[in-house]
């Protein structure tokens, strides 16, 4: 058995309510979206000894401009490390939120977002 495994996952959605809110401080700019956009995660992880796990994932949130283009709109970026033991594991993530402006008069504004985590997450499992 090796010592590093390595994984990746892909993910594609649907969400048929779409709320994207914006708004700009000054001059007072506000935009609302409820249609639908498309979604898809790309995700990769590397773990060694099966105690460290250092992961990625990339999202990206899409609306549908004809049955050949989409137009992203939004990519969420996430990096964690993560220090796994039989009963919890332990871990730090940032993630990063920013927009895809791919037409301004349709879509002025962007949404971003910067978040560290430091965590600790206790888990367990039993049979019935």
């Amino acid at each position: 058995m090796g010592w590093l495994t390595i994984a990746w996952f892909l993910t594609v959605g649907y969400l048929p309510q779409n709320q994207l809110f914006m708004q700009q401080v000054a001059p007072i700019v506000a935009q609302c979206d409820n249609s639908g956009c498309f979604e898809q995660t790309l995700g990769f992880s590397a773990t060694a000894w099966r105690l460290f796990k250092l992961w990625t994932t990339i999202e990206t949130f899409d609306e549908m401009g004809s049955m050949t283009s989409f137009y992203p709109f939004r990519s969420n970026f996430a990096l964690g490390l993560e220090f796994i033991m039989p009963n919890f594991t332990a871990g730090i993530k940032h993630e990063c939120d920013h927009p895809t402006i791919w037409n301004w008069s349709k879509q002025p504004l962007g949404y971003g977002e910067n978040v560290t985590e430091l965590y600790l997450t206790i888990h367990g499992e039993g049979k019935l």
